[in-house]
Order: structure tokens, then sequence, then C-alpha cells
């Protein structure tokens, strides 16, 4: 390799894929050979094993707070009290329970005027388009002017309307064509006219009722809760039924099943069919209390309870059905004239004619004098306490109409002005109130007695006594000298009843079974004495009761069913009706009712048979 230099020797080597190194000496890491020259590096090699997760690091700093976010809608939400609500409470959409009266109202409206055709029912409503109010100033109420006009509806050219109005503090008029309308008057509009209504003060709500049918009734109101429906009555007249669904298939036959256990003895059914012929039929004379110028009479629901009160006497009460009396002489000799007990008979309340108001929370035990209605002496006339007790109502002559809703511990005066009352009633929850005055009108309440509207056609009459049902719906008054007058739909409209020669009568009092089906009134005069009379079908016809012959009567008190009644006799003893079904004797009157119902019955039985009969040959 003479002539060349080492880079050629290099070269040379090279090209023989001999790679000179460097030399090292012998370790784990060199095999000692050396003087080689170092290599290209290698491929890379396949990656290894993930490795184990390191340590967490330190927290970062806090970021910046973010922008606030778009408030939300307010949520509605259902309020409560003791009393009907009133516009400065509660939000829009709010709703609204009365728990005395279980009356839910709303959704509040931030106005509410209602529309004329849609509200509740038209005038006719059989009459397609409905009837209408026209007014160009709805739905903002005008100052003080309001235009009326009534289409016509096939057939009748004029309408006889009741006018309903409210005002603030109750002072405003109402004119229509310059003549004044009074609260609930019947007035005959002809139709398509123009009618002017002029009116005072700050208009709250103004109705229209049709005097033949008061089911049919449009209003306009600012009341922002005036909606309203009763949870426990159900007779909301702006709900509307749907149409009846098709009838669903028939299902199979049922598996039959255990035999049921034996029935009563069949003369168990004879209370029933023979109630309208015994209760209030036959009285007793009662000698366990003394004679005495026996006022009133009340009876709890049951009966078992009982509390008489007299004229310059003592109070006298029966836990036993009235059969014996005991005579509580705490209060002392007063001039009683009227009391009146919750359902169970354990708040009682009476009151003393140019006197106080006495309650007494212990059946009639022990009593206190009430002084939240001042220190003058007030010549109250008529108490009516609601079945718990809770609510209570008192009336004086030339006077107000007094209310308490603390089982008469404490009494405030209520809107009705300044009239002869003379007595008055309470349904079972206190929401429907009805009252009576002498020379004047029935006016009534159904509301919790806030606010109190004059009935049409009740005016310039004596009434002396009223008595509605546990809901209100049958309500019976009592005009001294004259006849007796009832209600089906809440006091709005009565009519005069004259079954059985009732009229004339000197009527003292009146007292009703809770559905109002049986009611018992007395009457008597200073010169004349009078009967009890009796009703079984909601007063519709009235029979007077020769049984207990003509006294003095001066009240009557009836049970929840109408089994259980008492009436006091003045300057005499105390009389009582009770129906022992017990010891009924079946008549032949009797019999054939039961022999009507039985074929009714098995009628009905016979053509059920048949309609399954005909479904199995289908």
């Amino acid at each position: 390799m003479s002539g060349r230099d080492s880079s050629d020797v290099t070269d040379f080597i090279r090209s023989k894929n001999v790679f000179l190194g460097t030399y090292c000496p012998p370790s784990p890491n060199c095999g000692g050979g050396g003087g080689g020259i170092e290599g290209p590096a290698g491929p890379t090699g396949p990656a290894g094993p993930t490795g184990p997760t390191g340590p967490t690091g330190p927290t970062g700093p806090a970021g910046s707070t973010g922008r606030a976010g778009i408030n939300g809608l307010n949520g509605n939400t259902i309020l409560n009290r003791t009393i009907p609500p009133t516009n400065d409470i509660g939000n829009v959409n709010d709703f609204y329970l009365d728990t005395i009266t279980h009356n839910l109202y709303g959704p509040k409206t931030l106005t509410y005027y209602g529309t004329w055709v849609d509200l509740y029912t038209s005038i006719y409503s059989t009459y397609t388009p409905p009837i209408n109010v026209y007014s160009p100033n709805f739905p903002a109420m005008p100052p003080n002017t309001i235009y009326i006009y009534f289409y016509s509806p096939p057939g009748p050219s004029n309408l006889t309307i009741n006018f309903y109005f409210r005002t603030a503090g109750n002072n405003g008029t109402l004119d229509i064509n310059s003549n004044r309308i009074s609260q609930g008057a019947a007035v005959q509009l002809s139709c398509n006219t123009l009618y002017t209504l002029i009116y005072t003060g700050t208009l709250i709500s103004l109705q229209f009722v049709n005097y033949f049918n008061d089911t049919q009734w449009i209003q306009w109101t600012t009341d922002q809760w005036a909606e309203v429906v009763n949870l426990i009555q159900s007779t909301d007249v702006k709900s509307v039924n749907g149409a009846t669904g098709a009838t669903g298939a028939t299902g199979a036959t049922g598996a039959t099943g255990a035999t049921g256990a034996t029935g009563a003895t069949g003369v168990a059914i004879m209370p029933s069919l023979l109630t309208s012929s015994l209760i209030g039929t036959t009285w007793i004379e009662n000698t366990a209390a003394t004679s005495g110028t026996w006022a009133a009479v009340a009876v709890s629901s049951t009966g078992q309870y009982q509390t008489a009160v007299a004229v310059q006497g003592h109070i006298w009460i029966s836990s036993d059905y009235g059969s014996t009396w005991s005579e509580i002489s705490s209060p002392g000799l007063l001039m009683w004239k009227g009391v009146s007990i919750s359902s169970s008979g354990q708040y009682q309340t009476a009151i003393v004619s140019a006197g106080s108001i006495w309650v007494s929370a212990n059946y009639g035990v022990s009593w206190r004098e009430v002084t939240s209605t001042g220190t003058t002496p007030l010549g109250w006339s008529g108490v009516a306490v609601s079945s718990t007790g809770q609510y209570q109502t008192a009336v004086a002559i030339n006077d107000y109409i007094w209310a308490s809703t603390d089982y008469g511990t404490t009494w405030s005066r209520t809107s009705a002005g300044v009239l002869g009352w003379n007595a008055v009633s309470l349904s079972s929850t206190g929401q429907y109130r009805s009252a009576v005055v002498s020379g004047g009108s029935i006016w009534t309440s159904g509301d919790a007695g806030n606010t109190w509207l004059e009935a049409p056609r009740t005016n310039n009459m004596s009434w002396s006594a009223i008595s509605i049902s546990s809901t209100g719906q049958y309500q019976t008054a009592l005009a001294y000298g004259g006849s007796i007058w009832t209600s089906a739909n809440y006091g709005l409209s009565w009519t005069e009843n004259t079954s059985g020669g009732n009229t004339g009568q000197f009527w003292t009092s009146i007292s009703m079974s809770s559905t109002g089906q049986y009611q018992s009134a007395v009457s008597m005069n200073v010169i004349i004495p009078g009967y009890i009379w009796n009703s079984e079908d909601f007063g519709k016809t009235w029979i007077k009761n020769l049984n207990a012959g003509n006294h003095y009567w001066t009240g009557v008190g009836v049970s929840s069913t109408g089994q259980y009644q008492s009436a006091v006799v003045n300057y005499q003893y105390i009389w009582r009706c009770n129906v022992d079904f017990a010891s009924i004797t079946v008549t032949s009157k009797a019999l054939q009712d039961i022999n009507r119902l039985i074929a009714q019955q098995a009628q009905q039985i016979s053509d059920l048979l048949s309609r399954v009969a005909a479904l199995e040959n289908a």
C-alpha cells in the first residue's frame, strides 16, 4: 500500500464495511478492542412501557370572577290565611287559600275586568252568539258613566235584571236613566236600547243577574282575586263540565267474591223509610226545667247537648238529649234573648237584650262576659256560631252586625250599616251568613261577613227569624204576621211560601237540619198562642203540628239529622221531640213505601239483566 496516504487506507477499509472505532480498555461496556472508528447511530428502538404517574403539581392561582347571570323569573306561591284575600297581598299569578271557607282564589291578576261574554255565563246562555253588554268604556271603567246595551235574544224583547254593585266604603250610588237603583233591585230593561248608568264613589264591582235564573250572571270587577272556587262544595259556577266520553268496552266478568257477612236485622232499614213521617211530629212536654219565660233554645249537631235561656232568668243546659236539665246561675238573672252553640256543643254564645254577649267554652257549664263590644249595652237580638264555634255573628236592633273569629273572645263591626237587625244565621263554615231586619229586608253575605247585599223583593217586612243549612244553599226566613219565605240558591233570590195556611202567623223562631230538608218553625204573639210547623222537603210545604198543641212558642232547635228537636214555651216548659228508631212501629203507609221501593229496585235489576243478556248475544 506504498504510495498511498492514510486517508486512502481509511477509505479502503470503510469500503469493505469495516469501521474503525476508538480504542477502549476491556470493560463491561467495551470489548477491549481498539483502534476502530465510530460507526453511525443505529435505528431508534421501540418505545418502552409508560412510567408511573408523577405527583400532583401545586394548585394554580384562582381565576377571575365571571359575569353575573340573568335574574330568573319570580316563582309563584299559594298564600293562606283565615280571611279572604285583598288586592294588597300576593303577586300576579299567586294563589290564595282561605283555610276557613276552603275557597281557593287565583291566579291573581294585575287588573281584573273580565269580558262580559266570557265571564261566567251570559244573560241568555241558549242564544248564539251570547247576549252581550256593550260599553265603549270597557275594559277600563270610566270615572262616573257606563253605557250598556243588551242585544235582543230570540223571543224576549226585554230583560228583568237584578243590579248588584259595590263601591269603596259601600257609600256609592247607581242611577240608570236618572232613576236611583238600590242594591239588588230588579229592573226591567228593553233590549237593543242604550242605557246610561251613572255612579258615585269608587266602583269595585258591578253585576247583572237574570231575575228568572240567578245562575246566569255577568260582572265587572276590580278585584284582583276575582277567580275563586270552593274546594269542598265544588259549586263554582264558572266551571263547565266536559262532554261525556264514549262508553268503554264491557270488562270481563270478575271472579265471584267471598260471601259477605250476615246483614243487620231487616227492621234496621225502617228509620230511613219512616223518617219523613216521624221527625218533628211527636212532642212531649218536659218538666225537668222549671216553668219560665223562655226565650230561645239551641241544640248541638248530635242533639246530645242543648242550652235554653229565659228572660229575666238563668241559663239551663242538658247533656242527655234534653231529657234532664241543669240550671246555671253564675251569670245571674239577666234578660237573655238568644243562644247558639257549636256542632259539638263545646262552644256556646248567649246574648242579653240591652246587655252584653256571654261565651262558654265548656258546654255551657261556666260563662264569661265579653267586653270588646264596648261599655254601652246594646239591644242584642240574634246570634249564630259556625260548626267549629270559631266564627260567630251577632246582631243588635238599631246597631250593626258584629263578627268574631276567635270563638267569641273579641268582636268587631262589619260593613253592614245601622239597621233594625233582628236575627242572623251562619253556614257550617261561616262562609255564608244571612241576617234579617225588622221592617226591612233580608241581607246575605257569601264572603264570611266581609260584605253584605240586600236581597231583592224582601224589603219592608217584619222579619223575625232566619235559619240556613250547613252549606248555606237552603235558607228560610219568617215574617212576623206574614208568611214563610225560602231560598235554594244561597239567599240570592227568595220565594214566598203559603202552603198549609201558614200566612198571617206571628212567627218567632225557626231551625233546620244540616241538609235543610227537615225544618221546624214556631209562632205566637202576646195574645194569640201559636203552633209548631214542620217541613220535610226543604221548606217547600208546611204542616201545622197539632200534637204539641197551641202555646206561646218562642224558640226551637233542631239537631243535624232532625232526629232530636226541642222547643220552648213562654211561661211554661221545654218540649222535646226525639225520634226513637229502635221502637218504630211499621205503619201501612210505610209498608207501601217499602213495597214501592222494592218494586223499583226489582225493575232496575230486571233492566240490568236484560242489558247483560243483550251484550252476551251481540
